[in-house]
């Protein structure tokens, strides 16, 4: 023993602790060695100071009764983080040179909320340490602790903890053992603890011993049970901060039965029995339990992460935060297994927040978590906080499912404000299943939306259970052989039992959380359900397949509302999200009223000139109101003098528009709360920028309808009372210019739990509402025009003439022309001559058509060039009849009443021959001949002979001269 330094006393060497039971700071100054227990009575504290205690004894090292024991390392270990390699190993270890540890290894699953909200992503990373400061239990024959603990303070805050020959020393084996007292965890690592006959391999916890960990990490410890920690009846554990970590821990393989009592194969992490299990941080992750049960379909072993049951003390389970990610049960229940089959938690199981993630039940259900008989769950988050239950994985192809959450039959799970989405499973109902003991109630307020899962993942043809002495496997018996079952869709939402059900066993309302409409449709009872009203729902005896289809609307309101996430869950049989074989309320309520749906359809038609033109309504193109009225003495609606719409004493509660056909649906059902007579209005709303149509509809129709409860049908489940209601004395009322007109009494149907009735004007088959068009007219129009040639001269001013048929009569040029145009003098042998627009009105030039539309009439026209006296020109004698068709295609042009105009151009010579086709180029050609200058030689044809040089003055003064008559000007 060395001078204090710092207030510490140094100590290194044989027995060099010994001098701690008298309380003080002690601090390493080098490695000891001790054989004798140090018990502490007093306040101690051991700095480790990057050097090792060799602790050869085979009881404790320490031995603290009353006093506070503080572990620190001035010099401590160096952690490397790094992300796993795919498909590595993750379970802890660590590794020696003789009885000191050179490095141990753990892994820690992060989980991050995705971008959407919704999901999460985890993530596998590698811790490898090198240890500083140093604690080892190195007899060969192991140790009863490295710590022992009965009443007093235990602080370790620093240093490498381990007992490389636990394995050895028998069945009594920890590294720290405490019987009493509070042991606070903040740093440093526990590691290597080997009670493979017995449980709590790293930590055991009795006597009302209280586990408060804040950092530190336990890792690489094995056991029959408890391999991180095992926590006894009257103890507490508390995770209080993402320092801390349980992780790689194992309960070793070993095929076990049915015990009474506590027994094996259960917490890889965490094992309570009748303790108090706290956790608001930190990680409890890869650890495993590779045990097995003697019988499948029970799994009554399992919690990878944790699992907690009941006993002689009241056990119980709060989650608030923290990370429970990639732990694996080899059985049941991959992250938490809570409560034991009659050893359930009774109503001390809650999740307020936290993350459970990434978790694998191989062989029996809750891949996640799973709830056991005599447990009732409370999963409530408050608003503002989230909570996700993402990505685990129920793989038994012999039980049912429940990949997110399963409860066992028994059990209850309530669930306030959660969103399941996203989840799939190989067999039926991917968000949410129900087994043949399940009951389940579904509802909007504080409750779930189930949208967007996906079942029937893994092939063409559906997981099943496989048949066992529970005799379960309705799945397969009853609803795979259901035709409406089968056809109708159960990607959200299965349940199923014997057909011999009396009594109801589920409802679900037809709205989600965040108030919108499910959009459920599938079958119920053997019987399709096209669409759930939204303010109805459904009920069922034995057997239910739902898929919701909400807006986006509805789904963002959804989101909004959440905050417990079910998503990305997988079973390979059913339940992907949550599967129950027992008591599941997804909601917060104690009574459900379930209204009937009112619906009514109406029919919306055009009239014009005193015909119906149903081709002209167009989808979208009018809009309706429903109106409910404010009190019971609120005015009715009315129209204001400039043709408006006054409301009167209501509001709107809806509004649409009419499809293509005509048809208008209204629900009216959305303003019912409870028993009573319910007034409602319907109106067309005048569209002011409206262009076609001449005059709406101006009835206003009434309609009052009585709700009262039908007390035959009150049902209880789950302890929620059902209040089923109906409708009678349906009656609508138009009311014309402010005044009420005969009432009538609709037929009514019944389908999905609505009734629906038609609007009429008179009750029988009249069209609700009808708008009278403006007149039907049409407009149309031709530009006559030809072209004008001249061969071998060009264009001077030639005059065109255009006659309808009155005249150019028996082929005479009788009458006056129509219009008459002119070319233009240019240098151009070409020039095209367009006359005015001819303009068509209703089928006819300046007179009316009435035959309706699509009608067709023809005109005829005729062009001719008058012939002049310009010297040298040869006029061309013939003329072009023109036929135009101006045709009403009202299909095509939407009922604009534009016509189509075609013309057919046909020529006739001078002789009167005409040509056989049209043409769509008509063109008059005239010619130009040039003669030669009148010294002598006018007519005759000059023959020149290049090169001969007397002529070539001459010729080249001809040449000019012609030049200037082939313009056609002045010579």
């Amino acid at each position: 023993m060395l001078a204090a330094a710092n207030g510490a006393t140094q100590v290194s060497g044989n027995e060099g602790l010994s001098a701690a039971k008298n309380g003080g700071t002690y601090q390493l100054s080098g490695d000891v060695y001790q054989t004798s227990t140090v018990k502490i009575t007093g306040n101690t504290t051991v700095n480790l100071n990057g050097n090792s205690v060799y602790y050869k004894g085979t009881t404790s090292l320490f031995d603290v009764e009353g006093g506070t024991l503080t572990i620190i390392d001035s010099n401590p270990a160096k952690d490397t983080k790094s992300e796993a390699a795919a498909g590595s190993e993750n379970v802890g270890s660590i590794t020696y040179n003789g009885t000191a540890p050179t490095t141990v290894t753990y892994y820690v699953t992060e989980s991050t909320v995705n971008d959407d909200g919704i999901g999460t992503t985890e993530t596998r990373y590698q811790h490898t340490v090198k240890p500083g400061g140093v604690i080892t239990a190195e007899a060969n024959n192991g140790a009863n602790s490295v710590i022992y603990m009965k009443s007093g303070t235990l602080n370790i805050q620093g240093g490498t903890i381990c007992m490389p020959h636990s394995a050895s020393h028998g069945s009594d084996s920890h590294i720290i053992n405490v019987e009493g007292g509070t042991f606070n965890l903040s740093g440093g690592y526990i590691a290597g603890g080997k009670r493979t006959s017995n449980w709590g391999g790293g930590v055991c916890l009795t006597g009302g011993a209280e586990l408060n960990m804040s950092g530190g990490v336990i890792t690489a410890n094995e056991a029959k049970a408890g391999a991180g920690v095992y926590a006894a009846q009257g103890t507490t554990v508390n995770m209080k901060n993402d320092n801390a970590v349980i992780s790689g821990n194992t309960v070793v393989a070993g095929t076990y039965g049915w015990t009474d009592g506590a027994g094996d194969g259960y917490g890889g992490g965490i094992y309570a029995v009748g303790a108090k299990v706290s956790v608001s941080g930190g990680y409890i992750t890869n650890n495993r339990v590779n045990a097995s049960y003697i019988k499948r379909h029970q799994g009554l072993i399992g919690g990878g992460g944790i699992a907690i049951m009941n006993d002689s003390s009241q056990a119980s389970l709060s989650i608030s935060g923290g990370y429970i990610t990639e732990n694996y049960s080899n059985e049941a229940g991959g992250g938490i297994y809570a409560g034991r089959w009659g050893k359930g938690l009774g109503e001390n199981f809650s999740l307020t927040g936290g993350t459970i993630a990434s978790n694998v039940a191989q062989n029996s259900e809750g891949g996640g978590i799973r709830i056991s008989e005599g447990t009732t769950a409370n999963f409530d988050v408050t608003s503002g906080n989230h909570a996700y239950i993402t990505n685990n994985y129920c793989n038994s192809h012999d039980d049912w499912g429940g990949g997110g959450v399963f409860v066992q039959q028994g059990g209850s799970l309530y669930v306030k404000n959660s969103l399941v989405t996203d989840n799939t499973s190989g067999g039926y109902g991917a968000g949410v299943a129900a087994c043949p003991t399940g009951e389940t109630v579904v509802t909007h307020t504080s409750g779930a939306a189930i949208y967007g899962n996906k079942d029937d993942a893994d092939s063409d043809s559906p997981h099943f259970s496989t048949p066992n002495e529970f005799s379960k496997h309705e799945d397969y018996d009853v609803a795979s052989v259901d035709t409406a079952f089968t056809s109708n869709g159960h990607a959200d939402y299965f349940l199923v039992r014997e057909k011999d059900s009396s009594s109801y066993v589920t409802v679900v309302t037809g709205r989600m959380l965040g108030g919108g409409d499910a959009g459920w449709s599938g079958s119920v009872d053997g019987k399709a359900v096209t669409k759930v009203d939204a303010d109805s729902g459904i009920e069922a005896k034995y057997l239910v397949g739902m898929t919701a289809n909400p807006t986006e609307s509805a789904k963002k309101d959804a989101k909004d509302a959440a905050t417990l996430i079910f998503s990305g869950n997988y079973a390979y049989n059913h339940g992907g999200g949550i599967m129950t074989n027992g008591g599941l309320i997804l909601g917060e309520v104690s009574n459900i009223d379930i209204f009937p749906g009112l619906k009514l359809d109406a029919k919306k038609s055009l009239q014009q000139d005193g015909k119906s033109v149903p081709d002209q309504l167009t989808k979208d193109e009018y809009t309706f109101v429903l109106l409910s009225p404010t009190s019971s003495t609120s005015a009715a609606p009315s129209w204001n003098e400039n043709g408006s719409l006054n409301y009167g004493g209501c509001t709107e509660s809806a509004r649409t528009m009419n499809e293509a056909n005509g048809s208008i649906e209204f629900n009216v059902s959305s303003e019912y709360s409870n028993a009573g007579t319910y007034r409602y209005y319907v109106a067309e709303l005048p569209n002011s920028n409206d262009t076609k149509t001449q005059s709406y509809e101006k009835t206003i129709y009434k309609i009052t309808a009585d709700v009262t409860e039908d007390e035959s049908q009150r049902t209880t489940l789950l302890g929620i009372t059902f209040k089923h209601y109906t409708i009678s004395n349906l009656t609508v009322t138009p009311i014309v210019d402010g005044k009420n007109g005969d009432s009538y009494k609709p037929t009514t149907t019944n389908s999905d739990n609505s009734v629906s009735f038609a609007l009429t004007k008179n009750g029988k088959s009249a069209s609700a509402f009808t708008n009278t068009l403006k007149p039907y007219s049409t407009s149309g129009s031709f530009t006559p025009e030809v072209k004008k040639h001249v061969e071998g001269g060009e264009v001077k001013k030639f005059q065109f003439e255009l006659y309808d048929a009155k005249g150019f009569a028996d082929g005479k040029w009788t009458g006056d022309a129509l219009q008459t145009k002119y070319t233009t003098k240019s240098d151009s042998s070409d020039e095209t001559v367009k006359f005015d627009t001819i303009n068509y009105t209703n089928l006819g030039e300046n007179k009316n058509f009435t035959a309706g539309k699509s009608g067709t009439e023809t005109y005829t026209y005729y062009i001719r060039e008058k012939s002049g006296s310009d010297n040298g020109y040869t006029y061309d004698g013939g003329y072009y009849r023109v036929v135009v068709t101006a045709q009403d295609t009202p299909a095509a042009d939407n009922f604009s009443g534009t016509l189509t105009t075609t013309a057919k151009y046909t020529y006739v010579d001078a002789n009167g021959n005409e040509s056989s086709t049209s043409t769509t180029d008509p063109t008059f050609n005239n010619k130009y001949a040039t003669q030669l200058p009148s010294a002598g030689q006018a007519g005759i044809a000059l023959a020149y002979v290049a090169g001969a040089a007397a002529l070539a003055y001459g010729i080249v003064r001809l040449y000019k001269t012609r030049g200037d008559s082939r313009k056609g000007g002045d010579r």
